[in-house]
């Protein structure tokens, strides 16, 4: 999917005749903004992936997927292609490319739910489609909140070390406990939400004026 995203994207700004980095909206964080992310990440990931232990005997198919996800991360180059290349070019193409093309043409609220729509049904099954439906409406928010592609790709390739190959032995050994990552974990991330929310940049991201930045440097 990863290759697909960068194929994809390239031949979009080969017929638009734009500039593909120029387009990436790419900025520095802060450190304080970096370890937000990173937290709040650790938190909703252990919170996602409870989730997904707990309802996913009610989609049969998603066996075959977890047995994929688990014989992908055991070795090195599964680990490089799942987590951090499969990261950076979701991001760039549903966050920097779908939701940005949105953005344009209708409120950043129907923008943000229609690419994570987008998200989800390019994830192929029915239990990934939910999971990674409500991810892509956090991944939109934070991109639009921080007004840099380099946060959802962050929290986007933490999601998936964490996901596909930390937490997954975590919860295996501390099973008892399942009901508490999902409370606190839950709670916890709405709360970080919030407060990555309240201390935004000022002034919000404007795909418009950018676009027209990028064609007057051309």
């Amino acid at each position: 999917m990863a290759l697909l995203s960068l194929l994809f994207y390239k031949l979009i700004f080969k017929l638009n005749k734009k500039s593909f980095f120029k387009s990436l909206n790419i900025r520095k964080l802060s450190i304080k903004l970096s370890l937000l992310l990173v937290l709040f990440t650790i938190i909703f990931s252990i919170f996602d992936l409870t989730l997904i232990n707990l309802i996913y005997p009610m989609f049969p198919g998603y066996a075959r997927v977890n047995e994929t996800i688990t014989g992908i991360t055991q070795n090195f180059s599964g680990i490089l292609a799942a987590v951090i290349i499969a990261a950076v070019f979701e991001e760039i193409l549903f966050r920097g490319l779908v939701f940005k093309e949105l953005s344009k043409g209708m409120n950043i609220s129907a923008a943000i739910i229609l690419q994570a729509l987008f998200f989800g049904l390019a994830h192929g099954n029915k239990l990934q489609f939910i999971y990674a439906f409500y991810g892509g409406i956090i991944l939109g928010l934070i991109y639009y909140w921080t007004n840099s592609l380099a946060a959802p790709i962050l929290v986007h390739f933490l999601s998936n070390l964490l996901g596909g190959v930390v937490l997954r032995r975590v919860l295996y050994y501390s099973s008892f406990m399942i009901y508490v990552y999902l409370i606190a974990g839950g709670v916890l991330s709405i709360l970080l939400l919030i407060y990555i929310y309240k201390n935004k940049p000022q002034k919000p991201i404007s795909f418009i004026e950018e676009s027209s930045s990028v064609e007057r440097c051309q």
